[in-house]
């Protein structure tokens, strides 16, 4: 479909609804045309004025400038729904592998990067990993009493299981 050239309130209605295009990018460049589209008209209405003969030349100038950006943004408008289209349809494959998350992040999985469902195992390996001086984090359950899985409900102490990963590691309280 080209953008470009459908009626205003199709644009808009297609750009209200869930179709991937047109999008933001187009929306913008339609947009901008329309701002180019408002500063020509001044122009227009300039030109051909005695009141503004001694910049009559100049305004020819930027009346051409107008056009020519003014065509560019339009054409922006098609161009943005030619690359967005296929980019959306990405967006619906499959994610990445937990490899790829860590090397994007500069890691190496199960180096120094660990995916460990298990919160009590997950404790453990932090404790284990840790050097002298690294603070290590336990967020989100030392406040609670339970993990809430799909199916049940486990009682669980977090500070009471971090002690006795640390324990189990010959700290004493």
């Amino acid at each position: 479909m080209g953008f470009s050239t459908v009626p205003c309130n199709e644009f808009v209605e297609v750009l209200a609804s869930k179709a991937p295009v047109p999008g933001g990018g187009g929306a913008s460049a339609l947009v901008g045309a329309i701002g180019t589209a408002l500063g020509n008209m001044v122009g227009s209405l300039t030109v051909g004025k005695k009141k503004y003969a001694d910049v009559e030349a100049e305004m020819y100038e930027l009346k051409a400038k107008a056009d020519a950006l003014q065509k560019d943004l339009l054409h922006l408008i098609e161009r943005d729904a030619e690359v967005f289209e296929p980019l959306s349809k990405a967006y619906g494959m499959p994610r990445e592998t937990e490899e790829e998350k860590a090397e994007k992040a500069g890691k190496t999985l199960n180096e120094n990067l660990f995916i460990i469902p298990d919160r009590k195992q997950a404790i453990r390996r932090a404790f284990k990993t840790a050097q002298k001086g690294d603070i290590v984090l336990l967020l989100g359950k030392s406040h609670e009493n339970s993990i809430i899985y799909k199916d049940f409900v486990m009682p669980y102490d977090e500070i009471k299981e971090a002690e006795k990963a640390l324990s189990e590691l010959g700290y004493k309280k």
